[in-house]
């Protein structure tokens, strides 16, 4: 890694951290196994990972009763682009049908591949789009960007 870069990923460990609530520690401690690992399973093999220094249930503990606060959380990572030779995006368009909800705010008509009304290919609902980085290797990871829900924080010993 070169230097710049190194600064940059200090930069955001260090924006990440005070984002962590309730289990701080173990919850950074999971996010460097998830980010070092060579494979993600369980939180239990996450354990194994060089860069966690916690037992299982310390993770799953984490995962359970820690708290973060998503809105402020979600804007840190969507202002980090996926470094890559190649900018490549896909975008993701889904309808979620509610033809019986005719007075529901912000409803619309959208075409729907599979559910028809009328004989037409258009339904009453909601779309839901989501924007993705893709990466240059082959991976299940995407950089989302979507818009953040406000108040989404957990509150602390939530089981």
């Amino acid at each position: 890694m070169n230097t710049l870069a190194l600064e940059e990923l200090g930069a955001f460990r260090q924006h990440v951290y005070p984002l962590f609530g309730c289990r701080r520690n173990a919850l950074f401690e999971l996010l460097d196994a998830l980010l070092t690992a060579p494979s993600i399973e369980t939180p239990a093999h996450l354990s194994l990972a060089p860069s966690c220094q916690r037992g299982w249930g310390s993770l799953y503990d984490a995962l359970n009763a820690g708290t973060m606060d998503l809105t402020q959380l979600e804007q840190l990572i969507a202002s980090y682009s996926l470094s890559s030779e190649s900018t490549w995006y896909a975008i993701d368009a889904s309808v979620w049908p509610r033809c019986d909800a005719e007075t529901s705010p912000a409803r619309g008509y959208y075409a729907h591949p599979y559910r028809h009304s009328h004989g037409q290919p258009l339904v009453a609902g909601w779309n839901y789009s989501w924007l993705v980085q893709l990466p240059t290797r082959c991976s299940s990871w995407t950089a989302a960007r979507a818009p953040a829900d406000s108040g989404r924080e957990r509150q602390c010993g939530g089981r």
